[in-house]
């Protein structure tokens, strides 16, 4: 993985310090159902339904039948973070800044695309 780097207001480059942590869409397994399978998760009523239509499903679901290599770390059940405790408090407010101006870009093209669907 690329170390994390991001670029200051006059344009400099700035690496930021990184450490391993668990992967949070695996918790460190390296896989996880298939998004095709469940999404975000299965609710009790449609495991009922998929379960009348497929006696098995319960079954291979909680056996990993299902399972894909983790999409987040690709299998290696750790990810890199930005290590806050190792950067001054000016890169820590840049890269806070910088996060919060990219959420609301990611937004507003959300709410863009809404608008043109």
């Amino acid at each position: 993985m690329d170390d994390l780097v991001l670029y200051g207001e006059n344009g400099e480059e700035i690496t930021l310090p990184t450490r391993w942590v668990v992967c949070d869409r695996c918790d460190g397994e390296g896989k996880h159902t298939n998004p095709s399978i469940d999404g975000n998760g299965i609710t009790a009523s449609e495991m009922a339904e998929m379960c009348y239509e497929d006696e098995d499903f319960a079954e291979h679901y909680f056996s990993g039948v299902y399972d894909v290599t983790c999409h987040e770390c690709d299998g290696k059940r750790v990810t890199k973070a930005v290590n806050f405790g190792a950067m001054s408090e000016a890169d820590v407010a840049e890269y806070k800044l910088q996060q919060e101006q990219r959420r609301e870009a990611e937004l507003e093209s959300y709410y863009e695309r809404r608008a043109g669907a």
